[in-house]
């Protein structure tokens, strides 16, 4: 018999399973983040083409990195009982 098939042994099981969960999770949160980047970048561009301020730029890429370091600490805070501890 081996240790496989042993009941006390489905942790490893488990593991495999929120490992996966996690890696599923990350790299929807990345495909969503690129969409977002994209979207922020177009709203910069017609921001300055409309206004021909340069500081629209940078509020639009302050703006950004707020929203994505929120987005990063929320991604974590909701990731953070996948292991189950």
């Amino acid at each position: 018999m081996s240790m496989d098939n042993h009941p006390g042994t489905t942790s490893s099981g488990e593991k495999t399973s929120s490992d996966r969960a996690r890696e599923g999770a990350q790299r929807g949160f990345r495909s969503m983040l690129r969409v977002f980047t994209g979207g922020f970048a177009v709203f910069a561009i017609v921001a300055f083409i409309a206004t021909k301020e340069v500081s629209v730029v940078f509020i639009t890429a302050f703006t950004y990195l707020g929203i994505v370091v929120c987005g990063w600490f929320g991604q974590r805070w909701l990731l953070r009982n996948i292991d189950g501890g």
